[in-house]
């Protein structure tokens, strides 16, 4: 299976700009594009999903990491981190610190569309439970376009969160996503520090913490 023709032309568009336009790495953009259209799961979703979200998706991947390479990282997108075994969208090292950054187009699958914020919310928490343990910083990116949901207990640090509030959030997984399922080993675990708010236009991305009030984030109480 080839990636999309057009697709392809899109993306390499959008390397080319973010070097001549915005000073990024060309050797690093280059390879992080590389990275994106070699992986048989973008082939897969550029098939499945519509085109404009699968680019923004890479898109919002090339920015983070382009801009995280600028400040010194080492970084790579679709890399597996051996400790967690978890793809991560972003994975980017500096003085032995591991950094890794999932992108959030805050998809809605159309079996769930009946219940989009609650889809949205199990998402944010099935996200932060498989991408942060063995993470020391874990963040999800979202668009300047969207304002992503997120459970106050889950913004919790794991040693102060609750045995039954992590039971909680597993509960409100289970609806939506079983295959793999998420452990309870891995909700203790669970760390979600900061979110990246990513101005595709601009090529930039502003670090914000989702505990504080913000036109991005949307903080939830667990229903009773």
């Amino acid at each position: 299976m080839e990636l999309n023709k057009e697709f392809r032309k899109n993306l390499d568009a959008f390397v080319e700009r973010l070097t001549k336009d915005f000073g990024f790495h060309q050797g690093t953009s280059t390879r992080l594009s590389e990275q994106l259209t070699e992986n048989i799961v973008l082939v897969e979703k550029v098939e499945r999903y519509s085109q404009l979200q699968v680019l923004t998706h890479c898109y919002m991947q090339l920015i983070c990491a382009g801009r995280q390479n600028l400040e010194g990282y080492r970084v790579d997108v679709e890399c597996e981190y051996k400790a967690n075994g978890f793809p991560h969208d972003v994975l980017a090292t500096k003085d032995n610190e591991i950094d890794a950054t999932e992108v959030e187009t805050l998809y809605i699958d159309p079996n769930y569309s009946y219940e989009q914020e609650k889809y949205a919310l199990a998402r944010v928490v099935s996200k932060t439970a498989r991408g942060s343990p063995c993470i020391d910083k874990f963040s999800i990116a979202i668009d300047t376009l969207h304002r992503i949901p997120v459970y106050e207990s889950l913004l919790i640090t794991p040693e102060k969160r609750r045995f039954e509030t992590n039971k909680q959030l597993l509960e409100i997984c289970k609806p939506y996503y079983t295959n793999p399922p998420i452990t309870d080993k891995l909700m203790m675990k669970a760390h979600l520090d900061t979110i990246r708010v990513v101005s595709i236009d601009n090529a930039t991305y502003e670090e914000i913490d989702p505990r504080q009030p913000s036109e991005y984030v949307k903080l939830v109480k667990i229903s009773k």
